[in-house]
């Protein structure tokens, strides 16, 4: 138990300008279709990384997939002065109970 390998979860909406660069061919690749549920302990959890929390596309597109737990991934370094994070926060929130799925955040600071 607890020995199965999966592929590590990507950004798939990176930020654009900040770590996607349109047509330079550098930073993270844009992803979207690319699945970021993963199975831990027979639950299917969705991933939602940084600035994806705050896009409904990330939302529809791994809801589609049925998870049982959203989770939120955070960077609150470079946005700890600003809202961002309260909005990042509420954001979840608000998808989980709309789709009736608990949320989980993990930050860092």
């Amino acid at each position: 138990m607890g020995t199965e390998t999966q592929p590590p979860v990507h950004q798939r909406i990176p930020v654009p300008a900040g770590t996607w660069h349109p047509l330079s061919g550098e930073g993270v690749p844009l992803s979207i279709f690319q699945s970021a549920t993963r199975t831990i302990d027979g639950k299917r959890a969705a991933f939602l990384l940084c600035y994806e929390q705050l896009l409904s596309w990330s939302y529809v597109a791994l809801l589609t997939q049925r998870p049982d737990v959203l989770v939120g991934l955070s960077n609150h370094h470079w946005t700890k002065h600003t809202s961002i994070p309260l909005v990042q926060a509420a954001t979840l929130q608000s998808w989980a109970r709309l789709f009736n799925v608990p949320a989980i955040e993990a930050v860092n600071e």
